[in-house]
Formats: structure tokens, C-alpha cells, sequence
């Protein structure tokens, strides 16, 4: 048996980097997390749930750039903007969690 890690994380969505860069300055000035999902992310799905993406392993289930991003972070930490297949992701890593897996 082995342990693979998984986080779960949310995301604001946009579609460039004036606007996430935008948004990193709300996060900065103290703006609340939530209130900027429901502002700007483009990400529907996940913005009715404050940006939630649930959890996820470091490969195989998230583009790679916001993967990479997304398990660098320290619980409760905003990353900088991250370009993606997608657009730009702002993000904030929830949860981490050791999975036991069998092998």
C-alpha cells in the first residue's frame, strides 16, 4: 500500500490575465473570496458552490498548470493567477488529505 495525497480546492475562472490580475487585487485588498466567485469566475458549475472543485490527485484529474499550482499551496492559501487550457485560475487550496491506496 501506498499513500497518494489529494487536495481539494476552489477557483475563480476568467478568461484573462487583465481580469484575474484584477481579481488578485480585490483578494489583496481584503474583498471576500466568495462574493468575487460570484462575481467573475466563468466556471459556473463550480461557482454555485463558492468555486468548489472538489478533491483531486496531482495527476490524471486537473489540467497539469493548475495541478502543479493548486498542491504547492499551503491549506487556505491563494495562489497567484494560473494560466491553463482554460484560462486563468485563481486559487485556494481547502484540504489535504493522504489516501491510502492499494498497489
Amino acid at each position: 500500500m501506498t499513500l497518494k495525497e489529494k487536495i481539494r480546492a476552489s477557483h475563480i475562472l476568467v478568461a484573462d490575465k487583465k481580469t484575474a490580475d484584477e481579481v488578485e487585487k480585490k483578494l489583496d485588498k481584503g474583498e471576500k473570496w466568495d462574493a468575487l466567485v460570484s462575481e467573475y469566475s466563468t466556471d459556473t458549475a463550480s461557482a454555485a458552490q463558492g468555486g468548489d472543485v472538489g478533491w483531486f490527485a496531482k495527476e490524471g484529474q486537473m489540467d497539469e498548470n493548475f495541478s502543479k499550482a493548486a498542491f504547492k499551496l499551503k491549506v487556505n492559501e491563494i495562489s497567484k493567477p494560473v494560466k491553463s487550457q482554460f484560462g486563468y485560475h485563481i486559487i485556494k487550496k481547502r484540504l489535504k488529505n493522504a489516501v491510502n491506496m492499494m498497489t
